[in-house]
């Protein structure tokens, strides 16, 4: 029965996983990059505070959350935000392939870190670069391409950070407080910006399903 779960899970995430840049970039074409990250970091936010307070009932601890801002800074602030960038100026198949540097980018880093170098998981890393970058030949590397790459590395960076920093908390606390630390980053950004938020007038049938969903 465990294994079912884990597989159903598996199986639900991977469609989650699959459809996220397509129905992103859909999003990012019709309210822009910075609309489309405030706008799903609030709902986020909302949804987390919901089944943080409400269904969970736990307590917001302070100790916890400062722990959380680097993670929080790398994982759910500044690699959505570089993701969304890419998806303005890519494809989401091309956006899609290439984020699955990531694990490469990883291995090569705890090589680093480790001094240490296991020749099966250099062997795996050449593969999968391989095949990511014939994938992607035929037109070359744009700008698009260079920022989902750069976003791989810092979600690398923030793999391996996940695992330095120790937080003896659920699943779910851990979720809020990064997430809530990106909106706090979100909000000292905003004055910067030169983006139009106000999208809740603009409810027509086109708009409803390309991005409020």
């Amino acid at each position: 029965m465990k294994k079912i779960k884990v597989l159903l899970c598996a199986t639900l995430m991977s469609l989650i996983w699959g459809s996220a840049f397509p129905i992103s970039k859909l999003a990012i074409d019709q309210v822009g990059v910075w609309g489309f990250r405030i706008y799903s970091l609030v709902i986020s936010v909302v949804f987390l505070c919901f089944v943080f307070f409400i269904i969970g009932r736990y307590r917001f601890n302070i100790q916890y959350f400062l722990k959380s801002i680097p993670l929080g800074f790398l994982n759910v602030f500044l690699v959505p935000i570089l993701n969304s960038l890419a998806l303005k100026y890519t494809e989401a198949v091309k956006a899609s392939v290439l984020v699955y540097t990531m694990p490469v980018m990883a291995t090569l880093l705890l090589s680093i870190m480790n001094k240490h170098i296991e020749f099966r998981s250099i062997i795996v890393s050449l593969l999968c670069i391989s095949g990511i970058f014939i994938f992607i030949a035929p037109s070359g590397i744009s700008i698009g391409e260079a920022i989902i790459l750069l976003s791989a590395l810092l979600w690398a960076i923030g793999t391996i950070l996940s695992e330095k920093i120790v937080l003896k908390i659920n699943l779910t606390s851990k979720v809020f407080y990064q997430n809530i630390v990106s909106l706090i980053f979100l909000v000292l950004l905003m004055p910067f910006l030169d983006v139009d938020v106000n999208i809740l007038s603009n409810i027509h049938p086109e708009f409803l399903w390309t991005v409020y969903i």
